[in-house]
């Protein structure tokens, strides 16, 4: 859900939820396909929406088959996020080192709990 500070709560035409547990259960491709299909398609033609994007990068294998099926763009979180992880690196951009200044003592040895 978009952040109320951020001013975009306005924009946000629906956030369904798709009831088949991802972790749990192994549903068929097909089952969970057709559920967010159907949901998107809601979100569509009763909300407005003109974009979909996916809640989750669990849900990265229905990305294509979205695509292909619904007549608005359809964002796959983990894909942009790799992306703009993709992009920061290639222009050289990194955090702010004032919010976020390096540690002063360097333990990378800690870091994987391997002391």
């Amino acid at each position: 859900m978009a952040r109320p500070e951020a001013g975009l709560l306005a924009r946000v035409g629906a956030t369904p939820l798709v009831e088949i547990p991802l972790v749990r259960e192994v549903s068929p491709a097909a089952r969970l396909f057709a559920k967010l299909e159907g949901e998107a398609r809601k979100a569509i033609h009763e909300d407005g929406a003109d974009v979909i994007v996916l809640g989750s990068t669990t849900m990265h294998q229905s990305h294509a088959y979205l695509r292909e099926q619904l007549p608005v763009p359809v964002i796959n979180p983990g894909l942009v996020a790799y992306k703009l992880c993709e992009l920061f690196l290639d222009l050289g951009l990194s955090h702010s080192k004032t919010a976020y200044p390096s540690p002063e003592i360097v333990q990378d040895e800690n870091l994987w709990g391997q002391t």
